[in-house]
């Protein structure tokens, strides 16, 4: 999980999101005064006893500038009713706020104790954008980290990333690509599409496989996003699953406080998000798969 920098206070009359819920399952988001997401915790449904249940939660720490420190996650253990370290993050910043680096802990049963995992480091160019990641797994045998993954990133004049690299650590000490994403924009800036492919390694060719269509509001918002498989046998496009957005146009980006992770999502970089209804088509026709209910309160 990517970590951001909040900055600025939270007013009185802002809009938290407190908590969204699906079919089974709640997610229920705590912050400090500042408006920082400080906590969430994940209920699921228990048919039994017609209560939520707490499953699993995340703690979350900020440095003075409303950078996220650490983030640590648990798992709810019912037998012995504590809460059970899971998986921590800590992330560290240059002096412009960008992210350099994160690693992530998993946390050893028997003893407690927090091992290393896996670490991801980035580099920016002079305009702020990201142009690569590059990802490392502990390797305890040598005690040091291994090259992973990689991922490199382009953008265009308007600073919008147009595509993204993805490559593995291969056994003869390169790097060798395997996936790839392309993105398109309208006018306004919106995200309007995104292509998937996989790398043909006899050919070396890029083959699409997936896409993502986007569409709007007259105020920027993302009202619906359809989801696409590639067919060879066809040479086109085939629909499988769309998501349908709804908005409370009386709230917008500036009014609304929402947890880190949310913060730089296109769902909530407008008006006030309120619902998100799936589908997957089965023939010619589209069959409700779930919906996400997002409620909100001032402080």
């Amino acid at each position: 999980m990517l970590a951001m920098s909040v900055s600025g206070v939270a007013q009185n009359n802002k809009q938290y999101l407190d908590s969204t819920v699906t079919a089974g399952s709640k997610y229920v988001f705590a912050y400090n005064s500042k408006g920082n997401n400080t906590s969430y915790i994940y209920y699921r449904w228990d048919k039994e006893s017609s209560d939520w249940k707490e499953s699993g939660k995340s703690d979350y720490a900020y440095d003075d500038k409303g950078n996220q420190t650490s983030y640590i996650s648990y798992t709810w253990y019912k037998e012995s009713s504590e809460w059970v370290k899971f998986r921590k993050y800590e992330y560290a910043y240059d002096n412009k706020g960008n992210q350099t680096s994160y690693i992530l802990y998993t946390c050893d049963k028997g003893s407690s104790e927090w091992v290393k995992y896996r670490k991801y480091e980035y580099t920016y160019n002079n305009k702020g954008n990201r142009t690569s990641e590059m990802s490392y797994t502990w390797d305890k045998e040598i005690n040091d980290w291994k090259k992973y993954r990689k991922v490199d990133y382009t953008y265009d004049n308007k600073g919008k990333q147009t595509s993204e690299i993805f490559y593995y650590w291969n056994k003869g000490n390169d790097w060798k690509k395997d996936e790839k994403n392309e993105s398109t924009y309208d006018n306004k800036g919106n995200l309007i599409s995104r292509t998937y492919y996989i790398l043909n390694k006899k050919s070396n060719d890029w083959v699409k496989i997936g896409k993502s269509d986007y569409m709007y509001d007259d105020n920027g918002n993302q009202t619906e996003s359809i989801s696409y498989a590639w067919e060879p046998g066809i040479s086109d496009w085939v629909k499988y699953r769309k998501s349908e957005f709804t908005y409370n146009l009386s709230y917008s980006k500036e009014d609304l406080v929402v947890p880190i992770e949310y913060a730089n999502n296109p769902l909530f970089l407008g008006n006030m998000l309120t619902g998100d209804t799936g589908y997957l088509l089965s023939g010619t026709d589209w069959t409700q798969n779930g919906t996400t209910t997002y409620y909100w309160s001032s402080r």
